[in-house]
Formats: C-alpha cells, sequence, structure tokens
C-alpha cells in the first residue's frame, strides 16, 4: 500500500487536540451562516409561504400563547406531540397570526439539529469530518431543505432531539479524558454527579422524543445498543435510575394522557392496515434513498430524476466503504463487546439499521414520500463528511493537494443541493406531498380567497381537505374552518353566519364535489359563486331553517347528522343493492312551518324516488311530496305545514347504493319567525317552551331518535 493510500486508511493520532478542536469550531461557525443564509433565501423564494399542517401548529401555538388550550398532542390525534406548539407561541404571540412567526420559531430547532451532529461527528471522526457534515446538513438535499423549515409533525426536531441522545450516549460511552489537578486523578466518586447528570439528560431527552415523535425510536436503538457494548448505564444502577427517571418525566404528558383517554394512541397506532413488508424495504432502499441523496426530488415524478442520480449514488457507495475500511477496528471492538474505546462510527450505522427494522416492521416504509426515511440523513451526512474530512486532512502532505480535491466535492455537492432546489416550482416547496401528487397545488397565498371573506364577512369556511386550517390561521380565526382538527371548531361552524364552501377546481375529490357546490339555486339556496386563487367559492346566502341543533338517525344506523353539517365532502351512504325503504329521519327540536325541501346527493349516487314525510310527534305521519331524484341538486315544494320531524324515504329500488351530502329546509318566504333560542329547547314537560305550547302535538313519551329507541 503507497504512502498516500496508506495515509487515507490509517486512523488519525489523538495527540495535538487544541488546535483541531479550534479548527472545527471555525467549521461550525462557516456552517452555521451557510444555515440560516440559505434557510432565509428559501423563505425569500418561497414568499414565507406555510401549508395547512403547519397552520395547524400555528393555531395550537395561538391557542396556548393566549391560554385557551394546552394541547397534549398535534390536533386530531394522538401521537405527534405538541411541543413544536409551545416553542411557537412566544413567537405567535410576538408577531402574531403570521407565517413568519411560525418560519422563525423552527430556527432554534435548525440550531440544535446542526450542532448537535457537528458535535457528534466531532468526536467520532474528528473536526474536519465534523465541519464538512455541518456543512452538508446546511445546504442539505431538497427534502431536507424542505422538510427543516416546515414547523408540522415534530420531524427537524426529532432530528434535533435524536443527535442529541446519540450525543450524550457517545460521551458517556466513551468519556473524554480529565485532566489531573495538581497531579492528582479525580476519583470515580467525585466524577459520579456529572455521570449521573448525563445518564438524565440522555433518559430525559429519550422521554420527550418518544412524546414528540415515534420515529427517534432508531435513534433510542442505536443508543441503548451502543452503551450495551461499551458496558455502560448498564452496570450502574446509579445511571440505570438516572436514566430511567428523566425517562418517565420526558414521557409524562405521553403517559397522562394515555391513562386519561384510555390508551388512545395505542389504539391508533395498532389500527394501521396490512402493509407488504417487503415491498416497504424495497420502496425505502429504491424510492426513499434516491431522494434524500438529492438524486431525486421528493414528490412524484420520475421525469425529474436528476442527471446525477448514479454519479451521487457511486459516491456515497464509495464513501461508505471508506469509513467501513477506516474505522474498521472500532466497528470490530463494538461487535466483540470489547473494552477498548470505539470511534462511536457504529451509533449512525445502528440508527440506519434501526430504521430499516421499522420501515419493515411498521408501516413507516408504506409512505410513499420521504418524510419518515429523513432518519436516515443520520447516517447520509457523516459518511460524505468523513471522506471529504479525511481528504482534508491528509491533502497538505502529499504532492496533489487533496484539499482542493476535498473542497471540490463538498462545492459540488452542495450546488448540487442548490440548483435541485432553484430548478424546483416554488409552490411545490411548499404544499404538502399528496397535493403534489394529486397534482392540486395549492397558491402559495390566500390572498383572491381572503378579500372575498372579508368583503362578504364570511364567518365559517368549508374547505378542501385542511385548507380550511390555514385561513383560519391567517384570519386570527375569524373563520372557522371545517372540518378541523380543533374540537371547539365542530361548534362554531355550526353557529356561523354565512358560511362558504371552497373547492378545488380539479383533481382530487374534485370531481365529485364540484358538482354538489354549483348551482345551488337548482336545491333552493341562494348562493353567490366566485373564483379566487384558482379555487371555486360559493357564499351560502340563505341556508333556510337554521340547523345547528337538529338531530338525526338513520334506517341503517350509519352517522346520519352529517346531512346537515353544511360540508359538502361529507355525506350518508347506503350499502348498494340495499331494498326501498332507507330512510333518515330528522328532529328539528322545535316545530317550524315547512313549505320545501332541498337536497344534495352524490354523484350517479341518487335515491331514484325520494317521499317526504312530516309530523309533529313522531307518531303520525303525512307524505308531503314524493318525486323522482335525478339530479344531484333536488329540491321539492308542498304546501306549508308545521312539523317538527321530517322523513326521507327511498321509494324505488335502484340498484345501486345512493349518498345524501346536504339538507336544507326552508318555510314560506313571508312566514312569521319566532325567536329562536341559543340552545336547543328542553323537552321536560314541567318545563316547557313557547314553541311547544304553540304546537296541538303532544310531546312523545320518549325522545324518538334516542338510538335505544326504535323507530
Amino acid at each position: 500500500m503507497g504512502s498516500a493510500t496508506q495515509a487515507l486508511f490509517t486512523a488519525p493520532e489523538p495527540a495535538d487536540r487544541g488546535p483541531r478542536i479550534r479548527s472545527g469550531l471555525w467549521g461550525l461557525a462557516l456552517a452555521l451562516i451557510v444555515t440560516f443564509a440559505w434557510r432565509l433565501a428559501i423563505l425569500d423564494r418561497t414568499e414565507w409561504a406555510i401549508e395547512s399542517d403547519e397552520a395547524t401548529i400555528g393555531l395550537m401555538a395561538k391557542h396556548i400563547a393566549r391560554g385557551e388550550s394546552l394541547p397534549v398532542w398535534y390536533y386530531g390525534q394522538h401521537y405527534m406531540g405538541s411541543l413544536e406548539a409551545f416553542t411557537a407561541a412566544p413567537f405567535v404571540a410576538l408577531f402574531g397570526s403570521e407565517p413568519a412567526a411560525l418560519k422563525l420559531s423552527i430556527l432554534p430547532w435548525v440550531l440544535l439539529w446542526i450542532v448537535s451532529a457537528w458535535a457528534l461527528a466531532r468526536r467520532v471522526f474528528g473536526p474536519s469530518a465534523a465541519g464538512f457534515t455541518a456543512l452538508y446538513l446546511a445546504l442539505p438535499p431538497l427534502v431536507l431543505s424542505i422538510w427543516s423549515l416546515k414547523l408540522r409533525g415534530g420531524y427537524v426536531s426529532m432530528l434535533g432531539l435524536g443527535h442529541l441522545i446519540l450525543l450524550i450516549a457517545h460521551r458517556m460511552g466513551n468519556p473524554d479524558p480529565v485532566p489531573e489537578a495538581g497531579g492528582i486523578q479525580p476519583s470515580a466518586s467525585a466524577l459520579e454527579p456529572s455521570v449521573r447528570r448525563r445518564a438524565f439528560l440522555l433518559g430525559f431527552a429519550s422521554g420527550v422524543g418518544i412524546w414528540l415523535n415515534l420515529l427517534v425510536l432508531p435513534f433510542l436503538f442505536a443508543a441503548a445498543i451502543y452503551l450495551l457494548t461499551r458496558r455502560k448505564l448498564w452496570t450502574s444502577w446509579t445511571q440505570l435510575r438516572a436514566a430511567t427517571l428523566g425517562g418517565v418525566l420526558g414521557t409524562a404528558p405521553f403517559w397522562i394522557d394515555n391513562l386519561l383517554s384510555g390508551g388512545a394512541t395505542f389504539s391508533q397506532l395498532l389500527s394501521s392496515g396490512e402493509f407488504d413488508r417487503w415491498a416497504n424495504l424495497k420502496r425505502t432502499l429504491s424510492v426513499h434513498f434516491p431522494v434524500l441523496l438529492g438524486a431525486q426530488p421528493p414528490w412524484f415524478d420520475e421525469s425529474s430524476t436528476r442527471a446525477w442520480l448514479g454519479p451521487i449514488v457511486w459516491i456515497f457507495a464509495l464513501a461508505l466503504t471508506f469509513a467501513l475500511i477506516r474505522w474498521r477496528s472500532s466497528l470490530w471492538r463494538a461487535a466483540t463487546f470489547s473494552k477498548l474505546p470505539t470511534s462511536g462510527i457504529e451509533l449512525y450505522l445502528l440508527t440506519a439499521l434501526g430504521y430499516l427494522g421499522c420501515a419493515v416492521g411498521t408501516d413507516f416504509g408504506g409512505e410513499p414520500g420521504p418524510r419518515y426515511a429523513v432518519v436516515l440523513t443520520v447516517m447520509i451526512a457523516p459518511i460524505f463528511g468523513a471522506a471529504i474530512g479525511t481528504l482534508w486532512d491528509t491533502g497538505s502532505r502529499q504532492k496533489f493537494n487533496r484539499r482542493w480535491l476535498a473542497a471540490g466535492i463538498c462545492l459540488g455537492l452542495m450546488g448540487m443541493n442548490a440548483a435541485a432546489l432553484l430548478q424546483s416550482d416554488q409552490r411545490k416547496l411548499v404544499a404538502p406531498l399528496h397535493f403534489v401528487a394529486a397534482d392540486t397545488i395549492p397558491p402559495l397565498h390566500w390572498d383572491e380567497t381572503h378579500a372575498f371573506l372579508e368583503e362578504h364577512n364570511v364567518r365559517g369556511l368549508a374547505a378542501d381537505l385542511w385548507v380550511g386550517m390555514q385561513i383560519a390561521f391567517e384570519t386570527d380565526e375569524r373563520v372557522t374552518p371545517a372540518p378541523s382538527r380543533y374540537a371547539p371548531h365542530f361548534e362554531r361552524y355550526a353557529t356561523a353566519r354565512p358560511r362558504a364552501w371552497l373547492v378545488r377546481p380539479q383533481g382530487g375529490d374534485a370531481e365529485w364535489v364540484l358538482d354538489r357546490v354549483r348551482n345551488l339555486s337548482e336545491c333552493g339556496v341562494k348562493s353567490l359563486e366566485r373564483e379566487c386563487d384558482g379555487y371555486l367559492v360559493s357564499l351560502l346566502l340563505d341556508e333556510g331553517l337554521p340547523s345547528e341543533h337538529w338531530r338525526a338517525r338513520s334506517s341503517n344506523g350509519e352517522p346520519a347528522e352529517i346531512v346537515f353539517d353544511r360540508d359538502p365532502r361529507s355525506a350518508w351512504k347506503t350499502v348498494e343493492g340495499e331494498p326501498p325503504g332507507q330512510s333518515i329521519t330528522i328532529d328539528m327540536r322545535r316545530p317550524e312551518l315547512v313549505q320545501s325541501i332541498g337536497c344534495i346527493f352524490g354523484v350517479e349516487k341518487r335515491p331514484g324516488a325520494l317521499r317526504v314525510e312530516l309530523s309533529a310527534d313522531h307518531l303520525n305521519w303525512e307524505t308531503a311530496v314524493e318525486a323522482a331524484a335525478k339530479e344531484v341538486r333536488w329540491q321539492a315544494s308542498f304546501p306549508a305545514q308545521r312539523a317538527r320531524y321530517i322523513r326521507l324515504t327511498q321509494s324505488t329500488r335502484t340498484g345501486r347504493s345512493w349518498a345524501l351530502a346536504e339538507v336544507f329546509l326552508f318555510g314560506p318566504d313571508d312566514a312569521e319567525t319566532e325567536p329562536r333560542p341559543e340552545s336547543p329547547p328542553a323537552t321536560d314537560e314541567s318545563q316547557g317552551t313557547a314553541s311547544q305550547a304553540q304546537s296541538d302535538a303532544p310531546e312523545p313519551a320518549a325522545d324518538p331518535l334516542d338510538p335505544a329507541q326504535e323507530d
């Protein structure tokens, strides 16, 4: 082996750490400058725009800052802890409901990620490798550039905590030599407090990570195996107790909420469907891994595969081979549980193996997008950094100065990553991947929509997927969204007036939703249609009789109250081939004068003919109208009649299932309406109501729409 090659594959000498550490700090400083400059450039390119899931974190932060809520989890689910929302709360309190507040609040997590990754690489490979590792993460592949600026789901915060866990584990497994004081080496008992503190911090960071995002498990797997091979923690009851205490405190929100909710987190995690384990592994290695290397974009467009796919894969393969050979003695010591110290390279490899195990054994690998696979960057970045750093360290000793080659490789990787982002549609850099996959990319900003909603003083918005959450955040919840991840929004939306529907023009569910929201006059609803930001907005000017206190029951037991939730995407559905007689009964909670009914059915899912019956007491029914339902929007009029109950029944066989999305009831235009209570009237005869006094029909002895009662 020649001297040049031997220099590359010989482990570095540990002497003279001072100048090496100082040079490493210069590398970190440069990396931090690039980190913030690059991310500010991305924010400028995307005009500081956010997406709907980020807006959900923003709403959580706003509620925390105002003392309205202290959520444990991401709204609408019992996993992914709310830590990012708590860190964003001061920024939202200071800057208000502005996208910039959310983007700025992610930067501390980015700082933790870069610094901890640098510190770990410095301990494992040396200061030069650490500097190049931090530079690679400062201007990373496209998927990391995007996700390091998304405050949603605990991804960049998970990477920060994960690297911190590995760093603490490394310090416990391979502690720094303690300098002698006055020629006396400190005793083990004198060092015990610092050792306990590290064990406690390891447990606490691990516990917080479990609450925040279960993708931290590969990091915990690596740290546990590493400490086991180093014979640390497990051989000291003091350290084990400290780590356990830290873990209990870190996971406290997780366990308290699950005790109160009956194990809701475990129920949600165990409810995932079946998946193909080997298909997950294949997808991780053949789809996600090239994306993480920067050779493919993170969305589902095969035509966008980068020209450098082959070269970058080969470069990484060479760098990985180099690292395995150069640090082979450390890997052997770890594998044989040797008492001799190791570099710690096994931490990176074990984390990657841990994630591959998660991808095969859980549904993490079934995600089409690469967001879960970002855990693998814990290995990719330092492997590149170690190879480039070794070239840099040995370069000046050769006739050909390898430092030029090291700098060229580093700049080439960073330039490749920058070019990938600059060539991308700026909207794709912001939109959730499922929007990109469905080719329904929303606009960066909703300026026209905001102007329309403000002009007409709209208070409720049923929007596409979770777009309404973004508009709710940006309007400081002046507009209440539906559907929503935040429980109080359901009640607020029910009473919000006026309300509007926002639907995408094409792609996704647009084919069947658009037909439900257009030409609402055909079902008796007065509306105003407008195209805003490329979406269709239908403002409901007159919804008929107020429905916020109605109740309903269906003949097949399926939830029926969605037929008046004023969200065109939800619908009550029958099963294909069901016979005539399928019905829904609506209780308006008080007698009302009813003269017409309007319905919105599913596209190609209509009942054939519908019979409408009215009743004042749920005992005596009178048919108001029976007519064919040939279109998605259907309206029928009849002589005005005072009733409390309305029953809609399929009166002909269609041979197919049918769906009922919305029901509107209307009284005479010139009818005198009675004051409506803000809450449902009491049904106790001893209390009575004004409407009961005016009704000739007695109240039923039992609630006819109670599930315990039979129709």
